[in-house]
């Protein structure tokens, strides 16, 4: 019986031809998933915590909490069109439009690239991420850097304020930076699949 021939891959092919060129195999890592002609993305830095996927529709990456989509850090979408200029964008609004030589040059400026920047000014170094909101509300996610809160160098006032909260046995607690410099104090309490979330800000003492 003759094999059936398998269908061109073009997107699979350019984006690993481009991660293999980059070496960002630390902060992205990729599953071919050749039906789909795209590929399933991990994310070293916080592994289990972020699922990505990346296609010649777009790229998302979402935060994940028991298996399920808590929120999407990270999303671009691509609608390809070709025209007499070359391939351009149609979701994007620039005036006049940028066109690029051939597709492969479009997924590249478009998904890829950005893709990279976004994973090394957000994953680099040691980052935490942060789950806010229940199964039962809105739920929301964000990377935080794991640069230390400059209103925490001592570390009895630290303690001096975590101790004045009420803490449920059970709870899980922890001291997270914000990106404008402060810091609040989140604490998780985990009943079966629901998952309450309290923050409370910390002001320096």
């Amino acid at each position: 019986m003759a094999k059936l021939e398998q269908p061109p891959r073009p997107f699979l092919k350019a984006f690993a031809t481009w991660h293999h060129s980059t070496g960002i195999d630390e902060l992205i890592t990729f599953t071919p998933d050749p039906a789909r002609d795209a590929a399933n993305l991990a994310f070293p830095p916080l592994p289990g915590l972020l699922d990505g996927w990346i296609s010649p529709h777009g790229v998302s990456v979402a935060a994940m909490q028991a298996g399920t989509i808590w929120d999407f850090v990270y999303d671009d979408d691509l609608a390809p069109q070709q025209e007499d200029q070359g391939w351009r964008c149609t979701l994007c609004l620039d005036t006049p439009p940028r066109f690029y030589p051939s597709l492969a040059t479009l997924w590249r400026a478009h998904l890829f690239e950005p893709l990279a920047r976004w994973a090394r000014t957000t994953l680099t170094g040691s980052p935490q991420l942060e789950f806010e909101g229940d199964l039962h509300s809105v739920t929301s996610a964000k990377i935080l850097p794991s640069s230390p809160c400059p209103l925490f160098r001592e570390c009895d006032q630290v303690c001096l304020l975590v101790d004045r909260l009420p803490f449920p046995a059970g709870a899980v607690g922890t001291i997270v930076m914000d990106y404008d410099g402060g810091a609040h104090f989140q604490l998780e309490m985990h009943t079966g699949d629901l998952i309450c979330v309290r923050t409370t800000e910390i002001r320096k003492i």
